[in-house]
């Protein structure tokens, strides 16, 4: 399961600078190359990724993986994962960078 909390650490990261700075500003291209070497070493190791969502936390298999900080705003990617309805996330190898825009 540490191999899937550093990789959701990652994309929170990616996440975080994304609504930061623009598309192709260099912090955004580093974090984003930073995402695909993690997913990379991710299923080279463990194959598909499947994380549950819940109201506070987001899980893989039954340990929580993230949870959202008391202090953190609404806009916490968990919380709006949640509010709109999603139950879970499957991240799978092959993906091409079109889908996952």
């Amino acid at each position: 399961m540490q191999d899937a909390k550093r990789l959701t650490n990652t994309f929170l990261l990616a996440w975080k600078n994304y609504g930061l700075y623009p598309e192709d500003h260099t912090s955004t291209q580093k974090v984003f190359e930073s995402l695909v070497a993690a997913f990379g070493n991710f299923f080279s190791d463990h194959g598909d990724l499947r994380l549950t969502v819940e109201k506070n936390s987001l899980l893989c298999g039954p340990e929580a993986i993230y949870e959202v900080p008391q202090e953190a705003s609404s806009e916490d990617i968990i919380t709006l994962l949640y509010r709109d309805g999603i139950k879970w996330i499957e991240c799978q190898e092959g993906l091409t960078l079109e889908e996952l825009a």
